[in-house]
C-alpha cells in the first residue's frame, strides 16, 4: 500500500509501551498520527510512569519475588497476585489518540486484545516484563507483532530471545546490533513533525535535556565550574529516579547558574531561552531534541 492509499477497511493497529514520555512517546504518537491520516485505527496501551506510586513499587516487589521463587509452589501464588495489579486501565486522550494507561500493561493486554482486536500490535520501548507477556498474549491469539527497536537496551530483548514478526529500528546502529545476533532489522527513522516556534528562542541558557548518566550529566560539573557565567537548564524528559533526581539537586546547590525544569511536554516552553542545545551523550543515539533545534536555529553541540 503506497503512502497516499488508505485500505479498503480500517485496520486497527495497537501502540504498546513502557512510556509515554521523551521523544520515544511523542515519536510513537506521530507514528500513530500518520497512520490514522492514512485510515487507519490506532489505540496505545502504555505505563505513563506517572502516579501509582505504591502500585508500582508493589509491582516492583512481587516481580522480583517472582523470579527468585519461580520453583517454588510460592512463586506462582506470587505470580498470580501480580497478574491482578492494573488490571484495569483508565482511558485517556493524549494528542488526539486513546491511551489506556496502567501501571502494568500486561496485565490489562488480554481484555484489550479482545475487545479491539487489533491487526497488529506494534511495541516499542517497553520493558523486558511487559513485552514478554504481551508477546505471548499476542501469539496466543495470532495477532501480529513488531517490535520496534529504538534504544540501545532494546537490544536485550533479543538477548532473551523476545523477537516479534517483523524487527525494525530507527538507526544504522541498531540494525547492526541486530545483525550481530543473526537478526534482520529494517531500518523505519522515527516518524519526527518538527516545526519552528512561534516565537523565536531568545536568551543565553545552554539547554541539557535528560539529566542522566547515558545523556553526559557527569560533564556539568565541569562546565558550570569553567563558565559559571552561562547559564545552564537541565530540562527533564523522563522521570527521574530518586538516585538520578538527587545528583541533579546536589548540581542545583552547587553552582548558582545552574537550573532544573521539571517535564515540560511544550517544545515552545522548552527551547524558549535557549542559545545552545548540549547533547554530550554516552550512548549511541540521535535524539530528537537535535532536530528540534536546529528547526529554530539552535546550534547543538553534541558528542561523536
Amino acid at each position: 500500500m503506497s503512502s497516499d492509499q488508505r485500505p479498503e477497511r480500517p485496520l486497527r493497529v495497537l501502540f504498546v509501551s513502557s512510556t509515554t514520555n521523551g521523544g520515544s512517546g511523542r515519536s510513537q504518537r506521530e507514528l500513530a498520527a500518520s497512520l490514522v491520516a492514512r485510515g487507519w485505527e490506532a489505540e496505545f496501551l502504555v505505563d505513563d510512569e506517572a502516579d501509582a506510586v505504591v502500585a508500582r513499587r508493589i509491582l516492583e516487589e512481587l516481580t522480583d519475588a517472582t523470579v527468585r521463587f519461580r520453583e517454588r509452589a510460592v512463586g506462582r501464588v506470587v505470580d498470580d497476585v501480580r497478574a491482578r495489579l492494573g488490571r484495569r486501565a483508565r482511558r485517556t486522550v493524549d494528542d488526539g489518540l486513546v491511551h489506556h494507561v496502567t501501571v502494568a500493561p500486561e496485565n490489562a493486554a488480554s481484555e484489550l486484545l479482545d475487545r479491539f482486536r487489533p491487526a497488529l500490535v506494534v511495541a516499542s520501548s517497553i520493558s523486558r516484563v511487559t513485552w514478554r507477556s504481551i508477546r505471548a498474549e499476542c501469539r496466543r491469539r495470532r495477532v501480529p507483532t513488531v517490535l520496534y527497536l529504538r534504544e540501545a537496551t532494546a537490544i536485550g530483548h533479543l538477548t532473551a530471545g523476545l523477537t516479534a514478526d517483523l524487527l525494525v529500528a530507527n538507526s544504522h546502529t541498531l540494525v547492526a546490533d541486530a545483525a550481530r545476533h543473526g537478526l534482520r532489522a529494517e531500518l523505519v527513522p522515527s516518524v519526527i513533525h518538527v516545526e519552528p516556534l512561534p516565537v523565536p528562542p531568545t536568551g543565553d541558557v545552554a539547554l541539557l535535556v535528560n539529566p542522566v548518566a547515558t545523556h553526559g550529566i557527569d560533564i556539568v560539573e565541569a562546565l558550570a565550574t569553567a563558565r559559571p557565567d552561562i547559564p545552564l537548564v537541565l530540562q527533564e524528559s523522563w522521570p527521574l529516579d530518586p538516585a538520578q533526581q538527587a545528583e541533579v539537586d546536589r548540581l542545583v546547590a552547587r553552582h548558582a547558574g545552574v537550573t532544573f525544569r521539571a517535564y515540560e511536554p511544550d517544545a515552545t516552553r522548552i527551547f524558549r531561552d535557549a542559545r545552545l542545545l548540549l547533547v554530550p551523550h554516552r550512548i549511541d543515539n540521535r535524539p530528537r531534541t537535535v532536530l528540534e533545534a536546529q528547526v529554530n536555529g539552535i546550534p547543538v553541540v553534541a558528542s561523536d
